[in-house]
């Protein structure tokens, strides 16, 4: 499937944040601002998620455990994976 992108100039903005909160506990997000609808779902991490990850072959390598819980969107309905 090929796709073709026809676009004029677009300003396209993004700003870092970072929230602490009084106990010293520190948020960093990222905003992500389109002129254009993304149509985008929401992906939630929990903490302590076991990961691994895969070559390009899809072999297994490194392994990990979340320490912290992460957030993001999946813009478009890009297939995502997220396996256990």
């Amino acid at each position: 499937m090929a796709c073709v992108v026809f676009s004029t100039s677009v300003a396209e903005a993004f700003a870092g944040i970072t929230l602490t909160a009084g106990d010293g506990d520190v948020v960093r997000a990222r905003t992500m601002e389109f002129n254009v609808d993304v149509d985008a779902s929401v992906i939630l991490v929990p903490r302590g998620t076991e990961r691994t990850g895969e070559t390009q072959g899809r072999e297994k390598c490194l392994g990990w455990k979340a320490r912290y819980a992460s957030i993001g969107a999946n813009p478009w309905g890009c297939p995502i994976w997220l396996t256990a």
